[in-house]
């Protein structure tokens, strides 16, 4: 059992990443697979949505899953481009119509070219 004054064992608690750090890490490393799981999980959760409303839950063959995964992912990849687009539109309409951002206490003109 380790001793929890050892200066050691503090020393290596020290050196770990936190999770978050760690969490980022494998997010740049896998980017591809981490953007298809998340299209694959939204679409997927969007037609789970649909057939609860209507309360009705095909029975699909194996064929018929293999048309609907594309399917989940290509709702999921325009599901979150629709959301990203949403969440940038402010910034761009400030963008157009004052032709400036503010970034904290700088104003910084990005109408104009550098």
């Amino acid at each position: 059992m380790a001793n929890p004054n050892n200066s050691d064992d503090k020393k290596n608690m020290d050196t770990q990443p936190s999770v978050t750090e760690q969490i980022r890490e494998y997010i740049m490393s896998n980017l591809l697979s981490v953007i298809w799981s998340a299209s694959l999980l939204v679409g997927g959760l969007i037609f789970w949505l649909y057939f609860f409303q209507i309360q009705y839950f095909p029975d699909l063959s194996f064929g018929e899953s293999g048309l609907l995964l594309p399917l989940a992912a290509i709702t999921g990849v325009f599901f979150l481009l629709l959301m990203a687009f949403m969440f940038m539109l402010p910034y761009f309409i400030r963008w157009v119509m004052l032709g400036s951002v503010k970034w904290g206490s700088n104003e910084k003109d990005i109408a104009k070219p550098l």
